[in-house]
């Protein structure tokens, strides 16, 4: 048998580059290999009076008198249909804003509605948490168990219905049956821009005032007429309270101050209130 010799081939096997790491920054690539433990984040701390000391002087800033917040809990109370929602919207929107419109026709409250309404009085912002109860009578037991700690009380009635005025005994019962007895109490008489509709006279309306101690107004929720005297009244009697009289603040009800404490870390800044939400 012949055996046949064949000649060497040089044979190369193309092998592919590695792939490259341009576009890969330096310090973010790992190998696929490489486990990346990463440490827990810390925990952070509550802000208090205990740790408050720690942080530096420089970026502590305390609250001054225009930072100073009363927070009051308010009810409206009254009948259906005597305008409580229609108010709720124009202290809002006041009429005087451009673009504001009257609420006309609005839905009857099923059970009870919320707002908050701010107002700077005297270098100090007023925060109004305003509970606008259903005047239903099927809603009745709801809507009292939300007049506990209310600072101030609205009673609303409709100077076109001599029937909502009739029921302002029984409404003034429930409020002074579950609010506490220093609570202020305002009547409101509504509707006053159709006063050739009036079917209660004045001295009918003083003569219940001045019986109950209670602080009258007549408003027109409709046009914003004397709405915003909702606000700024009691809270000229609160500020009597706190200033002139010198009452502490833990003996009027339904109000609590708000004390800010702003910590500045950059572009962030941390803001802790001691208060108790109502």
């Amino acid at each position: 048998m012949t055996s046949h010799v064949y000649p060497s081939k040089n044979i190369t096997q193309k092998v592919d580059p590695p792939p490259s790491t341009d576009h890969i920054d330096g310090p973010t690539h790992r190998e696929p290999s490489a486990t990346l433990v990463r440490p827990p984040p810390p925990i952070p701390q509550s802000i208090n009076e205990e740790t408050v000391p720690l942080v530096s002087p420089n970026t502590l800033r305390r609250a001054t008198n225009t930072d100073t917040t009363y927070t009051i809990k308010v009810i409206f109370a009254g009948d259906t249909n005597t305008g409580k929602t229609c108010t709720l919207h124009s202290l809002q929107q006041p009429m005087s804003h451009p673009g504001s419109q009257p609420l006309d026709n609005p839905l009857c409250t099923v059970g009870v509605d919320f707002a908050t309404i701010r107002r700077h009085i005297d270098s100090i912002c007023f925060k109004y948490n305003i509970w606008d109860t259903a005047g239903q009578e099927k809603y009745r037991a709801i809507t009292q168990s939300f007049f506990k700690n209310a600072g101030i009380a609205v009673l609303f009635f409709d100077l076109t219905s001599y029937a909502s005025f009739q029921s302002l005994p029984g409404w003034l019962e429930d409020i002074h049956r579950n609010c506490h007895p220093e609570v202020i109490i305002l009547l409101i008489g509504n509707k006053v821009d159709i006063n050739h509709q009036r079917e209660i006279e004045r001295h009918e309306i003083d003569t219940f005032s001045q019986l109950h101690e209670l602080i009258y107004i007549e408003i027109s929720a409709h046009t914003g007429e004397s709405v915003e005297r909702i606000l700024y009244d009691p809270a000229e009697i609160l500020l009597d309270k706190i200033k002139i009289q010198h009452i502490p603040t833990n003996d009027i009800p339904g109000i609590r101050i708000n004390e800010y404490i702003e910590i500045r870390t950059g572009k962030r800044s941390a803001i802790c209130s001691k208060c108790n939400i109502m």
